[in-house]
């Protein structure tokens, strides 16, 4: 019989007792706690009877309450009594409504795994609901404590692990609080919601109206009718209270302090040492505060000190201690000290004030460092403080202060004259070098900026200044007219040497694509000058000069830029100079021209909304705009007035009988989840249809959450978000799918994708299109019922119109800790979320190409990218596969085929065999990991990763949403090749967001220009921003419009029109000068202007005429008129000429030739020339060396390749325009080169020969029996030589040189760690080598004391063994095997060497030291070489 009891404890005790916990306290005297003790269970006699009231019993209920009509059992209790055994039923106690103070205390010990939900603790009711209680929790086999009604909604407050022994349990409860004890220490704390005022508000244990029974064991059983403090908790069993929390403590693992640092041995950066240890408050102490403050700060001393801190965890009353010791590293300052003595070197008279105080700065800093963390920082801060010193304006440009002092451009002297020609500023003397040069020394010297005249003639001095700051240079020169020389000489010297020309027009005016009129320099020097311009016989109707102005007006939409030269020339009193400028005129823009991007988001607006669409635009992708003023979209426009009623700020609900699945009248439809299940979206994703049927749609995919919905304990009023576990579990499997054709009127539809599988729910829908099954791919991330909802998946369904979805399928299964060799806790959930897909186009042109696929890793917490050829895993049949299907798993010895078989593992266990289920079922697991470091480095707040490729140009943006930083959010990435690792780098400046509030997790796509206006009409900018306007852009060819003015003012000019005809001409004119000025022209109207004219009509026998170069052919035309000439001319004379007719092609392109009859008759002809293609190449002159060493380069001097043209003619072509492929400098032998032009290949041959190791290696010599192995294995790159000139034939190997060769072998895989395989196995030059050997079961290192031993000169029999494991590694045949017996030392191979020296044996790898097998000697270089290549002459290591 158990004689514990409280009373006598806190009678003992005799202590006024205060608690930091908000409770209200009972007094301290033992008759009022005794008083306050309301019911007392202790089972001791197998009763249900309330010890501290006669004939009160507990009743036995089931789930539904209904009485239990079974049979209670008791079992052993936890102090040799008994206790009650839950399982089939609970307990419901006769204490009824205690009111806001009370106190439940007992203690239980759960029976196998505690399902979901499964009850522990029940206070309160069902309905109303009103209740606190403790239930299982299924992600970690523990309880959770949660409530619902009053002011919670399912709301819980934490979890706690229960392992299968006995646990106490205590609630107290007052007017503000419930706390939770669990083992004596307060867990939580929270407001109270009242389980236990009111009316039917009861005590539950192990049953509630809804939830199954807990199944476990129950004692001890106490309910006072009053608030219990802390103290008064924990002295029921203090000294057991005690050994547990220590226990706690002493579990605490050093590792979770360590920070930044790898080891408790080797500690070089501060510790993180935790306020809270289970549950309760710690105060540090240091052995050596110096060394390590009480804070976790380290100060890396002189040398390596030893530091032991003291936690003293303090729960209440309770009390527990643990020491943990550390090895604090000496400081290193060798990087820092270094920089600094950089830093100091430098001028900083030179900088900025602001610059070189940042850097004076950052120095202090850096001196003052104390600790390897502090160096790390101060390292990074100088750094940056030297890259970014800015250097005063007359340092880095100091030409303005030398031009306004510089010499003139000519100058008359005479012989024997000296003058001071050019001197410097003194205000940039130290921040530039001079060079001074003379074109004719003998006629006139210069130095120092002094010029010497010696003899007559023509002379140009030059000073050529360089800034130090950047290495800019400008060159000043004068024309130097020396004695009185022949003035025609002096002329022709003049205007030849002026060939150069003083004229500079700014460098960023030339070879660019102009848009728009260029206005022309008019000066040089700042002085006016007599400059003319024209532009040849460049098209007038792309470009004309009037004055100083260059008329632009742009080609058509799809006609291509013009190139053209502009030819400036400038007339001095020294002759005259001419200068040529290519120019380019860019093409205009069309309707269909993608020229903006649009970016489709969800926000909360306000702090109290429901999560609804929104949208961005930009112009160049990473500079955004808000679109109606950030609110949702839907809002836009009036006619939704009779559709919406208003249910708060921004939060809508639909009127009954409104058909919301269709158009919505009015400026644009409803974009609002009025039919989901959360009256929230999230996650929007757009894409454009690639079906030929479809290339006019855009579908909009998002997710159907409210983060912020009282079903999952959010609180839409305080802005609260809910549990992410509810969500995951227990949210909607349905997706919102939106299509428009117009971005104006959409229609909406609301799928059902996750309930099939039993998908917790459904979030971040995209989708792809997939060529091959010409069909969509919609994928989604999802949690499912088949492991108990503990990790994130991806799943998908086919579809052809967004509107009927294909059965679910799994689409990643994701094996990450194959990938990374580690585990996270098991809520932080695996796996892969938020994918988004891209194709893009390989170098034929065909638009799926490559599949580039980014994810969030959530194991990792980092976005990564992948690639793949195809939409599906080719090797998956799709179709027969079953996302549900459980494929049993066997480890062990044991079958795993259920959840329930889990109970137990680990959790490395448990990752293992739920891969091994699923892994046939997924049909998206081919990707293949592309590394991007700078990406991957963002770790934590990055999700919803979207890419898209740039309108203007071969570069992608990959968008990451940063939902840690709410002023910018999505971060922009670029890369102009996704399939090179760590190509894609981070935008550092020029991207941002204007207008409105925070635009989250969402997707990003190409429009057109008329998508881009239509988004700007329909929906709005915001009006506070002006950066906002419609993209120009051409319907139509404006030159037409350009003739037809010209027409219209030609005819004007007659004076025998009529007075009608002469109105409606002049109305036409102003009409035409009007539309000029617009940003869109209609033929058709174009057309209208002149039809008052009634002109003759030319008719051309050909509209369209297509050439190769050099051809000829004949247009015809007629007019229906007498009396009229015609005239020819082609708009572009290097693509083809055109005389009465005959249009002959020139070069290759398109252009226009018109055909002319008086004013207003004129026709046109569109042109199209091609050059020649190439049928085949050969090679006329075979390159001058064919003959190569290992190492030495492809030289291709002298060859000649040879085209030939389907016209017949033949053509030399230019190595350098052709691609090269097939020379391997590593590899001997005979090699066929490939030339490839065009498509077309011919080939020839060259010789590569090995270098003899006797010529490389002083110690080798080409008679030494083992110098063909040596060859063998240096020509292969499997080893090297000590030195360069010293191979050490006779050198013991030692292992970690054999892992190394073995690795090198293989070819040097990539390793995906960069942790050693073993303590002693971590030096750079072997250390990938063992870490790839142990993983793939070659090296396991020596079994007794877990070290590799890189140092020990390596066994004949290790070395058999790790070949012997190679082969096995490769899947190779290693069946046959040799008799050891016929070896007298055959007893002295070791048992785990026995089948790798009989099979090495057999194989003649190895062939016996002396008639010995010798398994323990140790190997040498040249032995090694031997056995290396014999195992290569076995096996096809380089097939």
């Amino acid at each position: 019989m158990k004689k514990r009891r409280l009373m006598s404890v806190l009678l003992a005790s005799a202590l006024t007792i205060t608690s930091v916990l908000p409770s209200m306290a009972v007094s301290a005297a033992g008759d009022s706690v005794e008083d306050a003790l309301v019911a007392s269970y202790d089972f001791d006699d197998q009763t249900l009877n309330n010890s501290k009231s006669e004939g009160d019993v507990a009743q036995a209920i089931v789930t539904g309450l209904n009485n239990y009509t079974g049979t209670v059992t008791y079992g052993e209790g936890r102090n040799g009594g008994k206790a009650v055994k839950l399982g089939d039923y609970g307990l419901k106690l006769n204490k009824q409504n205690l009111g806001d103070n009370f106190t439940v205390s007992l203690w239980l010990k759960a029976e196998g795994r505690i399902a979901n939900n499964q009850s522990v603790m029940f206070l309160g009711y069902h309905n109303p609901e009103k209740w606190y209680a403790i239930a299982g929790r299924d992600s970690n086999n523990g309880v959770k404590m949660w409530a619902n009604g009053g002011i919670y909604g399912w709301t819980e407050f934490g979890t706690l692990p229960l392992a299968n022994d006995w646990h106490s349990v205590v609630i107290t409860g007052d007017s503000e609080n419930i706390t939770t004890y669990f083992d004596g220490v307060a867990v939580t704390s929270n407001e109270t919601n009242h389980p236990l005022a009111g009316t039917n508000q009861d005590i539950y244990l192990g049953v509630t109206y809804w939830d199954p029974e807990f199944t476990g064991y129950v004692d001890d059983v106490k309910v006072y009718n009053t608030t219990l403090t802390e103290e008064q908790v924990q002295a029921e069993d203090k000294e057991y209270y005690e050994s547990v929390l220590q226990e706690k403590v002493d579990a605490v693992s050093a590792d979770s302090l360590l920070g930044l640092n790898d080891s408790a041995d080797a500690v070089e950066f501060d510790l993180v040492l935790p306020e809270t240890m289970a549950n309760g408050a710690v105060t540090w102490t240091s052995s050596n505060e110096a060394v390590i403050a009480t804070d976790g700060t380290v100060k890396n001393p002189d040398e390596d000190a030893q530091v032991t801190l003291t936690a003293t965890v303090k729960a209440g009353s309770l009390t527990a201690t643990r020491e943990f010791t550390f090895t604090v590293k000496a400081i290193d300052r060798t990087d820092i000290d270094a920089l600094i003595a950089k830093a100091e070197s430098l001028d900083t008279s030179k900088y900025t004030e602001e610059s070189a105080a940042e850097l004076a700065d950052a120095l202090e800093e850096a001196k003052a460092a104390a600790s390897n963390a502090e160096v790390k920082a101060a390292v990074k801060n100088l750094h940056s403080a030297i890259a970014g010193l800015t250097y005063m304006e007359e340092y880095s440009n100091p030409f303005a202060a030398i031009d306004a002092a510089a010499p003139a451009a000519s100058k008359e002297m005479a012989v024997g004259d000296s003058e001071q020609l050019f001197t410097l500023p003194d205000s940039v003397k130290d921040n530039v070098t001079v060079e001074y040069f003379s074109s004719d020394e003998e006629s006139a010297t210069y130095a120092d900026g002094k010029v010497t005249a010696l003899k007559d003639g023509r002379v140009t001095v030059t000073a050529i200044v360089t800034a130090k700051s950047n290495g800019y240079k400008e060159e000043y020169s004068t024309a130097l007219n020396i004695s009185d020389a022949d003035a025609a000489e002096a002329q022709a010297v003049q205007t030849a040497e002026a060939s150069d020309g003083p004229l500079t027009i700014k460098e960023s005016e030339i070879n660019q694509l102009l848009t728009e009129d260029l206005e022309l320099p008019t000066q040089i020097d700042g002085k006016d000058a007599d400059i003319t311009y024209s532009v040849g016989n460049a098209d007038s109707s792309y470009v004309k000069v009037e004055g100083s102005t260059l008329k632009v007006t742009r080609p058509y939409a799809g006609e291509g830029n013009y190139a053209f030269t502009l030819t400036a020339t400038v007339k001095t009193a020294d002759g005259t100079v001419t200068q040529e400028f290519p120019l380019t005129i860019a093409e205009g823009t069309s309707a269909d021209t993608y020229a903006g991007y649009v970016y489709v988001c969800f926000g909360n607006v306000g702090g109290a909304d429901v999560q609804q669409l929104h949208m961005f635009l930009s112009e160049d992708g990473l500079n955004w705009t808000a679109l109606n003023g950030f609110n949702p979209v839907f809002e836009v426009g009036t006619d939704y007035a009779d559709l919406i009623q208003n249910a708060g700020t921004h939060n809508y609900t639909i009127k009954s009988g409104t058909d919301i699945t269709k158009t919505v009248s009015g400026d644009a439809s409803v974009l609002f989840p009025f039919e989901g299940d959360d009256q929230g979206i999230r996650d929007p994703y757009v894409l454009r249809g690639s079906r030929e049927e479809d290339k006019n749609k855009v579908w909009i995919l998002a997710t159907d959450l409210n983060t912020m919905s009282s079903q999952y304990g959010g609180n839409l009023s305080s802005n609260r978000v809910g549990n992410w576990g509810t969500m995951s579990s227990a949210g909607s499997t349905s997706i919102f799918v939106y299509e428009t054709e117009d971005w104006v009127h959409w229609e909406r539809r609301y799928i059902d994708v996750g309930s099939e599988i039993d998908a917790g729910a459904a979030w971040a829908p995209e989708a792809v299109y997939n060529p091959e099954k010409d069909n969509y791919l919609v994928y989604w991330s999802c949690r499912v019922g088949t492991d108990g909802y503990a990790r994130n998946r991806l799943y998908c369904n086919e579809t052809t119109d967004f509107k009927t979805f294909g059965p679910t399928k799994m689409y990643e299964e994701e094996a990450f800790y194959q990938k990374w060799g580690q585990l996270v806790n098991a809520n932080d959930g695996y796996g892969n979320i938020d994918t988004s897909q891209l194709w893009v186009a390989d170098e034929d042109g065909n638009p799926y190409g490559t599949l580039y696929r980014l994810v969030k890793d959530e194991t990792n917490n980092h976005i990564e990218l992948m690639s793949a050829d195809t939409v599906l895993d080719p090797d998956v049949d799709y179709d027969n596969t079953d996302p549900k299907r459980i494929t049993p798993y066997t480890k062990n010895g044991k079958e795993y085929a259920a959840l329930a078989d889990l109970a137990g593992l680990n959790d490395f266990e448990k990752a293992d065999i739920v891969w091994n289920w699923f892994k046939n079922e997924s049909t998206g697991n081919h990707f293949e990991y592309i590394s991007q470091k700078n990406m991957e480095a963002k770790s934590g707040a990055y999700e919803g990763a979207t890419m898209f490729k740039f309108n203007d140009r071969d570069e992608w943006c990959v968008m990451i949403d940063f939902y840690g930083n709410n002023s910018v959010r999505y971060e922009p990435y670029t890369t102009t090749d996704l399939s090179k690792a760590d190509s894609i780098t981070k935008v550092s400046s020029g991207y941002g967001r204007t207008g409105g509030d925070v635009g989250c997790h969402g997707g990003m796509m190409p429009i057109t220009v008329e998508e881009y206006n239509t988004l700007i009409d329909t929906y709005n900018a915001d009006s506070s921003v002006d950066n906002y306007h419609q993209i120009d852009y051409i319907e139509c060819d404006k030159r037409e419009l350009e003739d037809t003015v010209n027409t219209i003012k030609k005819a004007l000019e007659d004076e025998n029109i009529s007075d009608a005809v002469r109105k409606e001409l002049e109305a036409s004119l102003i009409k035409a000068e009007s539309m000029m000025q617009m940003p869109t022209v209609d033929s058709d109207e174009v057309a209208a202007l002149t039809e008052v004219l009634d002109a003759a009509e030319i008719t051309v026998s050909d509209e369209k005429v297509s050439s190769k170069t050099g051809e000829s052919k004949e247009v015809t035309a007629t007019i229906d008129a007498e009396g009229v000439d015609l005239t020819w001319n082609s708009a572009d004379e290097k693509v083809a000429t055109v005389e009465n007719g005959k249009i002959t092609a020139v070069g290759g392109g398109s252009t226009f030739v018109f055909v002319r009859a008086g004013r207003t008759a004129l026709a046109k002809v569109q042109v199209t020339v091609t050059e020649p293609s190439v049928t085949s190449i050969t090679v006329k002159t075979a390159p001058e060396k064919t003959e190569y060493k290992i190492g030495e380069e492809l030289d291709l001097s002298g060859i000649a390749i040879e085209a030939t043209y389907d016209d017949g003619t033949k053509k030399e072509i230019d190595i350098k325009d052709c691609t090269v492929t097939g020379f391997d400098n590593t590899k001997a032998g005979t090699q066929k080169i490939t030339v490839t032009y065009e498509e077309q290949t011919v080939t020839f041959e060259v010789t590569v020969s090995t270098k003899a190791v006797s010529d490389i290696f002083d110690d080798v010599d080409s008679e030494d029996w083992f110098n063909d192995y040596v060859q063998n294995v240096y020509d292969k790159k499997i080893m090297t030589g000590l030195t360069p000139t010293h191979f050490g034939p006779t050198d013991t190997l030692a292992r970690a040189q054999f892992a190394l060769m073995l690795y090198r072998m293989e070819g040097e895989p990539e390793v995906t760690t960069t942790t050693a395989a073993f303590p002693d196995a971590g030096e750079s030059w072997y250390k990938d080598a063992v870490i790839w050997a142990n993983q793939n079961k070659i090296i396991t290192g020596y079994t007794d004391s877990g070290l590799f031993g890189p140092a020990d000169p390596i066994t004949r029999e290790q070395m058999a063994t790790i070949m012997y494991r190679y082969a096995n590694y490769k899947k190779w045949d290693v069946t046959k095997s040799a008799n050891l017996s016929t070896f007298p030392d055959a007893s002295s191979v070791s048992a785990y060497a026995k089948d790798a020296m009989a099979w090495a044996v057999a194989n003649e790898i190895i062939q016996g030291n002396n008639g010995r097998l010798d398994p323990q000697g140790s190997a040498v270089r040249a032995q090694a070489a031997t056995i290396i290549s014999r195992f290569i002459e076995t096996y096809p290591v380089f097939e």
